[in-house]
């Protein structure tokens, strides 16, 4: 994508590192302590990125449930040292990280539905994960953090009161809003087929208004090639448009901005 990028700067920017830094770190998940050459590595490897002119790093898995035969489950702890380390080099240049991580507050089964059951790479159990990710954000506070797909939980303890709870302690915590027909229904902002934006999650956002963007994780092909996923673009669109005008501005254009240091 980079040649897009340079040819249309003032219309595309880029995160950078799910396919390298992200790697590096799964392939190192079972060590807590790391090399120096590791380390010096992973340091080079993000640099490169930084002068390929990347705005942040992500997308990067710690929790990733697999949804079909050819999709990953991924899992490594958000506060693995390479974690802690990436931390620290975005916060030297003030970029935000991007992460995907389901919520788990405690060991627990692996979650059933009818999307989750299509594919056999999940585990039988998982383990709590929250206490592990506050020590990531809490690392390197000149670090932003962006938790990734808010609204769309699979374990169903992606709430309003943990997400208060995060926010509140965290001021370096971001989150991304994502909707799919796919997770826990009754975690999803919108109501009534779409229509209606829950007082609660309406009151999360006014109590913090500069902690949250508009995300899609939609996924593009090119021309012609099979649909990747559902489509998750229109109920952005309205929930978009039934967000006031004061917090629509902040979500769509001020935050970014700010998150982004564009």
């Amino acid at each position: 994508l980079l040649s897009a990028i340079r040819k249309y700067p003032d219309r595309f920017l880029l995160m950078g590192g799910g396919g390298e830094l992200n790697v590096m770190i799964h392939k190192a998940k079972k060590h807590r302590i790391i090399s120096s050459q590791t380390k010096k590595e992973f340091e080079k490897t993000a640099q490169k990125l930084i002068d390929n002119g990347v705005i942040g790093f992500g997308e990067f898995a710690a929790e990733h449930f697999s949804f079909s035969p050819t999709h990953p489950y991924e899992s490594v702890a958000p506060d693995h040292p390479l974690f802690l380390f990436l931390a620290d080099i975005a916060g030297r240049h003030k970029m935000p990280i991007d992460i995907h991580m389901e919520a788990i507050p405690e060991d627990m089964l692996f979650p059933k539905s009818k999307f989750l059951n299509r594919s056999k790479n999940n585990p039988e159990r998982i383990k709590e994960n929250i206490k592990a990710f506050e020590r990531l954000v809490s690392h390197n506070r000149d670090a932003k953090i962006i938790w990734s797909h808010v609204g769309w939980c699979n374990t169903g303890y992606r709430t309003v009161k943990l997400c208060r709870n995060l926010l509140s302690n965290h001021k370096n915590l971001y989150m991304s809003f994502k909707f799919s027909p796919e997770g826990k229904k009754q975690i999803r902002p919108l109501a009534s087929g779409g229509i209606i934006l829950k007082p609660e999650w309406l009151e999360l956002i006014r109590a913090f208004p500069e902690r949250f963007i508009i995300g899609t994780d939609q996924f593009y092909g090119p021309p012609g090639s099979k649909t990747i996923g559902p489509q998750k673009t229109e109920t952005m669109i309205r929930f978009i448009n039934l967000l006031p005008p004061d917090l629509l501005k902040k979500l769509c254009w001020e935050n970014p901005k700010k998150i982004y240091n564009l």
